[in-house]
């Protein structure tokens, strides 16, 4: 089992850094983006799969991780690149926002991975929270993200959070007025 580097990433563009976080467009369900994934040859294979997905998974658990996919091309050789699937409510959303601040902390995020000018060393790993840009770039970890998730910002959510509490507010009152009306008034039935 030798390790090996794995294969320049598709390029992912950083977006602007004055963008309006309530504005900003979120790939959702929350997903995170993993670039320079090590891989390693097992029996002519890069392998990084099923058995690198478990691993990451485990090394990312302070974050709460639902699932960690490793991505592979047409021939099924890993790519490293993974995904980081956290989940749809706003305690995933801070796990993911924690995932990408541990990153960013050691110059490994988004921005870092724009800055590098060089290739990574083996094992250096680069993660973000997937936004609009990486949703709509081409390759692998495009087509993915397009394919697992849309785009959605925090407004767009709260609205939709709070039409959905409305509803079962609505649903709660009609089945306690139901639920009253169906009640005999009490005294009104002898048994004389």
């Amino acid at each position: 089992m030798d390790s090996d580097e794995a294969p320049e990433p598709e390029r992912i563009h950083a977006t602007g850094a004055g963008s309006n976080v309530g504005d900003e467009q979120f790939v959702w369900p929350w997903m995170g983006v993993l670039l320079n994934v090590p891989t390693e040859w097992m029996g002519g294979w890069k392998d990084g799969g099923m058995r690198r997905g478990g691993i990451l998974k485990e090394r990312l658990l302070r974050f709460c991780p639902h699932m960690v996919i490793p991505l592979g091309d047409q021939f099924g050789h890993h790519t490293g690149i993974a995904i980081v699937l956290f989940g749809q409510d706003y305690a995933c959303l801070g796990k993911a926002l924690d995932f990408e601040n541990h990153f960013e902390a050691q110059g490994r995020g988004k921005r870092g991975w724009e800055a590098h000018t060089f290739r990574p060393l083996p094992g250096e790993i680069f993660g973000w929270v997937a936004l609009a840009d990486d949703w709509r770039t081409a390759g692998l970890t495009g087509e993915f993200l397009r394919s697992h998730g849309g785009l959605k910002t925090i407004a767009q959510l709260e609205s939709k959070m709070q039409s959905e509490m409305q509803k079962l507010a609505l649903l709660l009152s009609t089945r306690k007025n139901i639920s009253s009306r169906n009640r005999m008034p009490q005294g009104t039935l002898s048994l004389k």
